[in-house]
C-alpha cells in the first residue's frame, strides 16, 4: 500500500516537471550552478581619447612700451612769425617855457607834472576826440599834454644787412696780379710751341661768389637838430650807398599869423658838410594847425649819399624882431638866432 502510494507521488513529480520545464527555460532562471569566475579587463596601453577640437580665440597683440624720450631743456623751434618791432614815437617839448602834463586830456584835469623845453618823452597813444598826446613820464607814470606843445617824430628804423654765405666766401678770393698773369701766360704759350701739350686734369668749375649789396633807402627823414640829445630824437642809421635824406625842421607859434610872421623873416641856412643848400622856401610847407598851436615844417630833399661821415648843420636868425607867442626872437631879444647840426655815417 505504501509501495504504490510512493509510485504515484513520484508519477506526480515527474509530471510536474515535465510541466514546468519549458516555462522555466523561457524564462531563463539563473542557473543554480556555481558562479563562473568573471574575467577581469587587463588596462592595455591604448593612447586616450583626446577632446575634440574648439576654436581657440587668437591671443591680441601686447603692446610692448618703449623708452620714452626725457623732454629737452631747450624747446622745439615754433612756426611762429618773428614779431615785428613797432617804432617808438617820441614827442619833444616845443616851448619856450614849461609846460603842463595833465591827468587826462584837456584843461579841467589837474596838472600832475611840468616837463622843460626840449625834454623828450614817449608817446604811448593820443585822443581823437581832444588831440591830445598821453605820454610816459617814468616807470609807473604818464600823463597827458597838448598836441601844439610836442614836435613828434617817428624814428626810422634802420636796415640790417646780413651777409650769406657767398659773401663770405668773397672774402676769401686772392688778388690776382693781372700784369704778371698774362706774362705768365705767354710763357707757357711759348713753351707749347716747342713741344706737344700733354693732357692735363680739368678743374672742375668753382663757384662763382656774389655779393649781396643792401638796398639804398629812400627819403630817410634826418632832423635837422639830432646832435641835440635833449630833443631826444636820434641820427639816422642804416644809411647805405645810394640812400637819399629829407633833412626836416619846423616852427610853432601860437596863431597862424605868428607863423607867418616867423616865414617872412626868418633868413635860414642849411649846410651839407660844409656846402649850403639854396632855396630852401622851395621846400617849405603849408602851415597847419597841430591842437592848440600852428606849425609850419621845412622838408629839404638831398642825395644820393656816397658812404662816409656827414655833418648837418642849421642856422637861422631874424630881419626884424618876432614873436612865437611865447617869447621874442630876432635884433634886439635874447634869441638873435639858433644854430644846431646832426651827424650820421653812411655805410
Amino acid at each position: 500500500m505504501n509501495g504504490r502510494k510512493l509510485s504515484r507521488r513520484l508519477i506526480l513529480v515527474l509530471l510536474a516537471a515535465l510541466f514546468l520545464l519549458p516555462w522555466l527555460a523561457a524564462c531563463q532562471l539563473p542557473s543554480l550552478s556555481a558562479p563562473t569566475e568573471t574575467p577581469t579587463i587587463t588596462p592595455s596601453n591604448s593612447p586616450e581619447p583626446s577632446p575634440t577640437p574648439t576654436d581657440t580665440q587668437a591671443p591680441t597683440a601686447t603692446f610692448t612700451p618703449t623708452a620714452t624720450a626725457m623732454p629737452s631743456s631747450t624747446p622745439p623751434p615754433s612756426d611762429s612769425p618773428t614779431p615785428t618791432l613797432t617804432p617808438t614815437l617820441y614827442g619833444i617839448v616845443n616851448a619856450n617855457q614849461r609846460i603842463n602834463v595833465r591827468g587826462g586830456p584837456g584843461t579841467s584835469f589837474a596838472v600832475i607834472d611840468a616837463l622843460s623845453p626840449g625834454t623828450s618823452a614817449n608817446i604811448i597813444e593820443q585822443d581823437e576826440a581832444t588831440g591830445w598826446y598821453h605820454i610816459q613820464l617814468d616807470a609807473e607814470t604818464t600823463g597827458w599834454v597838448s598836441a601844439a606843445l610836442l614836435l613828434v617824430e617817428t624814428p626810422t628804423p634802420p636796415i640790417t644787412v646780413v651777409p650769406t654765405a657767398d659773401y663770405e666766401l668773397l672774402l676769401d678770393i686772392p688778388i690776382v696780379d693781372l700784369p704778371a698773369a698774362h706774362a705768365g701766360a705767354t710763357a707757357i704759350a711759348a713753351a707749347t710751341d716747342e713741344a706737344a701739350a700733354l693732357p692735363t686734369a680739368t678743374a672742375p668749375p668753382t663757384a662763382q661768389a656774389t655779393l649781396q649789396v643792401a638796398t639804398p633807402r629812400r627819403d630817410v627823414d634826418v632832423f635837422a637838430f639830432c646832435d641835440d640829445r635833449a630833443f631826444g630824437i636820434s641820427p639816422p642809421t642804416g644809411l647805405t650807398n645810394g640812400s637819399t635824406i629829407r633833412i626836416f625842421w619846423g616852427w610853432f607859434a601860437s596863431s597862424e599869423a605868428l607863423v607867418w610872421q616867423h616865414i617872412n623873416n626868418a633868413v635860414h641856412a642849411l649846410r651839407v658838410n660844409g656846402t649850403e643848400i639854396a632855396d630852401l622856401d622851395n621846400f617849405r610847407l603849408t602851415p597847419r594847425q597841430d591842437g592848440g598851436q600852428y606849425v609850419v615844417y621845412w622838408y629839404v630833399p638831398y642825395g644820393p649819399l656816397t658812404a662816409g661821415s656827414y655833418e648837418v648843420s642849421y642856422r637861422v636868425s631874424w630881419q626884424s624882431a618876432i614873436s612865437d607867442g611865447y617869447a621874442r626872437y630876432g635884433p634886439g631879444t635874447n634869441t638873435e638866432f639858433e644854430e644846431e647840426s646832426c651827424g650820421f655815417v653812411v655805410r
